[in-house]
Protein backbone atom coordinates (compact mmCIF):
# COMPACT_ATOMS: atom_id res chain seq x y z
CA UNK A 1 0.00 0.00 0.00
CA UNK A 2 1.17 3.36 -0.28
CA UNK A 3 2.56 3.39 -3.97
CA UNK A 4 1.73 5.29 -6.69
CA UNK A 5 -1.00 2.87 -8.36
CA UNK A 6 -2.61 3.66 -4.77
CA UNK A 7 -2.99 7.59 -5.41
CA UNK A 8 -6.56 9.31 -5.16
CA UNK A 9 -7.47 10.97 -8.25
CA UNK A 10 -9.97 13.46 -9.27
CA UNK A 11 -11.33 14.82 -12.49
CA UNK A 12 -12.46 18.68 -12.40
CA UNK A 13 -14.40 20.99 -15.29
CA UNK A 14 -12.47 24.20 -14.55
CA UNK A 15 -13.20 27.28 -16.72
CA UNK A 16 -10.86 29.27 -18.49
CA UNK A 17 -10.84 32.12 -15.79
CA UNK A 18 -10.52 29.65 -13.12
CA UNK A 19 -7.58 27.98 -15.22
CA UNK A 20 -5.82 31.28 -15.32
CA UNK A 21 -6.68 32.05 -11.38
CA UNK A 22 -5.15 28.91 -10.41
CA UNK A 23 -1.99 29.04 -12.54
CA UNK A 24 -1.72 33.03 -11.17
CA UNK A 25 -1.99 31.78 -7.68
CA UNK A 26 0.67 28.75 -8.69
CA UNK A 27 3.19 31.27 -10.05
CA UNK A 28 2.85 33.18 -6.51
CA UNK A 29 3.56 30.85 -4.77
CA UNK A 30 6.60 29.24 -7.01
CA UNK A 31 8.09 32.59 -6.37
CA UNK A 32 7.59 33.17 -2.56
CA UNK A 33 8.64 29.23 -2.22
CA UNK A 34 11.17 29.57 0.63
CA UNK A 35 13.28 26.89 -0.50
CA UNK A 36 14.56 23.67 1.31
CA UNK A 37 14.86 23.02 4.45
CA UNK A 38 12.21 25.12 5.15
CA UNK A 39 9.73 23.76 2.57
CA UNK A 40 9.99 20.06 1.52
CA UNK A 41 11.61 19.59 -1.61
CA UNK A 42 8.77 17.90 -3.63
CA UNK A 43 6.49 20.75 -2.78
CA UNK A 44 8.87 22.64 -5.22
CA UNK A 45 8.49 19.93 -7.92
CA UNK A 46 5.02 19.23 -7.14
CA UNK A 47 4.62 23.05 -8.17
CA UNK A 48 6.74 23.23 -11.27
CA UNK A 49 4.54 20.28 -12.69
CA UNK A 50 1.55 22.18 -11.61
CA UNK A 51 2.70 25.17 -13.40
CA UNK A 52 3.54 22.78 -16.82
CA UNK A 53 -0.07 21.23 -16.84
CA UNK A 54 -1.75 24.65 -16.05
CA UNK A 55 0.82 26.41 -18.84
CA UNK A 56 -0.62 23.63 -21.20
CA UNK A 57 -4.57 24.56 -20.09
CA UNK A 58 -3.51 27.50 -21.20
CA UNK A 59 -2.90 27.11 -24.41
CA UNK A 60 -5.87 25.01 -25.18
CA UNK A 61 -7.24 28.13 -24.08
CA UNK A 62 -6.05 30.18 -26.31
CA UNK A 63 -6.28 28.04 -29.34
CA UNK A 64 -9.87 27.45 -28.88
CA UNK A 65 -10.16 31.46 -28.57
CA UNK A 66 -8.40 32.30 -31.69
CA UNK A 67 -5.06 32.90 -30.26
CA UNK A 68 -6.16 35.74 -27.53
Amino acid sequence: MGGKEDEIKFMVELTADEIKQIAESVEFHILKWPGYPASDKDEQVRLLHLRMILRMLMMEVSFHRGGD
